[in-house]
Order: structure tokens, then sequence, then C-alpha cells
């Protein structure tokens, strides 16, 4: 329990600290950044996952299910919009307003690093924090930003990937493990397929292998 409590203390202090650094950053500027990000960031600690991320980057879990015989896609993040009732809320207290889905008609998120001018409207970097525990059927970790999203659904994310480590065709650079090589490939297909669908956001996919 001990454990628990100072990992998600950690967590939320190192979300606090990269906006109030990320945002010194951007006052200091000529002229100054008015730019945001969304975060997703996951800590493993033994086979206990913790799953903190604000905005609308998503954490999906690539878990096998032996009933099925067939793979799932488990999100384990939450996804930060200003229509989310809780959400919109905050944004009417701080004295902001939602219109179009949007933070004053302008930003898609409701929790975000950055966005210095949202701030004072209930725009907060704190973040949602999740635990998972790890199986043994469980295969891999996508961390991708909302770009991909738009394209793929998690189902379909997780199975392009797995398609791509089955394709033995691939080639190892050396020295180079040829699952690792799998891994890299199944990333630059993915955010390419992406972009080649339409996708007109960033675009970054992480793919993080579970090892058993």
């Amino acid at each position: 329990i001990s454990v628990e409590k100072t990992v998600k203390r950690c967590l939320l202090d190192t979300f606090k600290h990269t906006d109030q650094e990320f945002l010194k950053q951007a006052s200091s500027q000529k002229p100054a950044w008015k730019d945001g990000s969304t975060a997703t960031c996951v800590l493993a600690v033994d086979n206990i996952l913790y799953i903190a991320n604000l905005g609308d980057s998503r954490a999906i879990l690539c878990r096998y299910n032996e009933e099925s015989q067939k793979h799932a896609a488990l999100s384990l993040s939450k996804e930060h919009n200003p229509t989310q009732y809780e959400e919109r809320m905050r944004i009417q207290k701080a004295g902001g307003n939602v219109r179009d889905g949007r933070v004053l008609g302008v930003l898609e998120v409701s929790r975000s690093i950055g966005d210095g001018q949202y701030k004072r409207c209930g725009v907060t970097s704190v973040p949602d924090i999740r635990r998972c525990q790890l199986t043994p059927n469980d295969r891999f970790i996508l961390l991708a930003c909302d770009g991909l999203f738009k394209v793929f659904t998690p189902e379909e994310a997780v199975n392009f990937i797995l398609s791509c480590l089955e394709d033995d065709k691939i080639q190892t650079r050396e020295g180079k493990p040829a699952v690792d090589a799998r891994y890299e490939a199944a990333c630059n297909r993915l955010a390419n397929k992406a972009v080649q669908r339409g996708s007109a956001d960033n675009v970054t996919v992480m793919v993080v292998r579970i090892g058993h």
C-alpha cells in the first residue's frame, strides 16, 4: 500500500513539475510559446503497471484471451475531453466555457502540459492515474497520441501490430535481436498507415514489449 501511495505521489509531482518548467520556458521565449501537449506515461513496478495520463493520448494493453483464443485491446487510460461532464463543470467553475466541444471554442482537450492561456479556465496538468496487474497473457503496451486513434480503433491498431510481429520477412540489423526489429517496424508501419489513412494530426507511436 505504501508503494502505491509513493508511486502515485511521484507521478502527480512529476506532472506538476513538468508543467511548471514548461510554462516557465514558454513565457521566457520571444514571442512566448502558446503551445501545449498531452502526456501519457506507464511505470512498471514488479508486475504492476501505473498509468498516468492527461489529454487525449492513450495507453492500450494487448492481452491474449485463452477462452476466445484472440488478442484483446484493453484501454489503460482515460481521455480528457471538455465535453465530459466533470471536465466541463471544472472549466465552467473556473470561469471558462465549452463551445463546439472545445475550451473557449479552441482547445480540444481539458487537461494538458503547457497551454498557459487556458490554465485560468480550468485546464489542469493533474493526470488521471490507474493501475493494472500484468498477467502472463500480456504481450505489449501501445502508447500513441490521438492522431493515430482518429483513423484506427484500438482493436485495429493492436491487430495491425500483431500482424507485423508475425512477419518473418522483416530485416534485422546486425547485432539487433529479430524481435526488436519487428517491434520497431510495427511502430513505423502503424504511423505511416495512419498518415496514409488521412490523419492530419501528430502521429506518435511507441510499442513496449512485455517480457515474461
